[in-house]
């Protein structure tokens, strides 16, 4: 049976009809992936910012005991570090950045073997801090050659 064309069936992108559901789907999966990779510098930023919080609180000196709610903001930190990783992992290879969903993977599993140790020491952050660093040259790469 041959394809026909739906009426009012217009690609938003270009302003060109669709011939096939499929067609349509990718439309929507390109523009959906090109939204999510301009989004990446911030969530890669968020990142940072949740590790900084934690980094803050370990070098907060002899204060740190005695502040309430130091340990509870450390882990909502850490808490919402791992979050953020996790999401990045498992919605990367959605929009076919799989070696991007890949290393979050493996940092998702450093950030758990240290919450779950509760091992927040200078060289845990300092490999956290690289491995957040590798995700955000990572990102910046492949936004560049998805554009392209």
């Amino acid at each position: 049976m041959p394809d026909k064309l739906e009426p009012n069936r217009i690609n938003p992108v270009n302003n060109e009809p669709i011939v096939h559901e499929d067609t349509e789907l990718a439309v929507l999966m390109a523009s959906l992936g090109r939204e999510y990779m301009g989004k990446l510098p911030a969530k890669i930023a968020q990142m940072h910012m949740a590790l900084a919080h934690c980094k803050g609180q370990l070098n907060c000196g002899d204060d740190c005991g005695k502040k309430a709610g130091d340990q509870s903001t450390n882990a909502e930190a850490a808490s919402t570090l791992l979050r953020l990783v996790h999401s990045l992992s498992g919605s990367a290879g959605i929009f076919g950045l799989e070696a991007l969903g890949k290393q979050a993977g493996k940092l998702e599993q450093k950030l758990k073997s240290h919450i779950n140790q509760n091992s927040w020491s200078e060289d845990a952050l300092c490999e956290i801090g690289m491995g957040l660093s590798e995700l955000q040259v990572h990102a910046s790469i492949v936004t560049i050659e998805k554009r392209n």
